[in-house]
């Protein structure tokens, strides 16, 4: 109850906290937006002037209870392979699928949904296994036809050069080839 009480009181610190840019971030492209601590002696941010840029200070964080949970109210566990999932506890940890290729990512979400564990960074697990399955479907297509196309341009090019029947000229120069390996063959 009170858990939920915070996490709204959360949002709407959140609403209304202003956005900590760095300064003159929006004036030069090679200063991030991401917010620096103003050094400089004349700073008017630093000297906390009226008119000038917000700080983040102690104030505007959230509340403790809360701090670092998901909007749900969850505590986020990092998931990097899919035994972590068996670790996690539905009730009051969330999994955040990452640092792990598309088959382990597959396994993590299957054991999640067994377990009834929510995936955080997920809108829909089901849609996004069927879109799984049907990717590695057509992987799996493309491969065999792909082969089938090898095998029988490998046997045409064989065919063709059985029963294609030698001009004058290509006999001529086979046999050239034939004296020549003879007479340069040395025992």
């Amino acid at each position: 109850m009170m858990k939920e009480r915070l996490l709204k009181v959360r949002k709407e610190q959140k609403r209304r906290q202003p956005a900590f840019k760095r300064l003159d971030s929006n004036k030069r492209n090679r200063l991030a937006i991401a917010w620096r601590r103003m050094r400089g002696l004349h700073s008017k941010v630093r000297h906390m002037r009226r008119g000038a840029l917000k700080r983040p200070e102690p104030g505007f964080g959230a509340p403790r209870l809360v701090r670092g949970l998901s909007p749900t109210g969850l505590e986020i566990v990092r998931v990097t392979n899919p035994e972590v999932v068996s670790q996690l506890d539905p009730k009051t940890q969330g999994a955040l699928l990452s640092g792990m290729g598309l088959r382990k990512k597959v396994a993590a979400v299957m054991a999640a949904l067994e377990r009834k564990v929510t995936i955080l960074n997920l809108k829909n697990p089901d849609t996004f296994l069927a879109e799984v399955r049907e990717r590695f479907a057509k992987k799996k297509e493309a491969k065999k036809t792909v082969k089938k196309e090898k095998t029988s341009i490998e046997a045409v090019v064989q065919k063709e050069a059985k029963e294609a029947p030698l001009t004058p000229e290509e006999k001529a120069l086979q046999d050239q080839k034939e004296r020549d390996k003879v007479l340069t063959h040395k025992e």
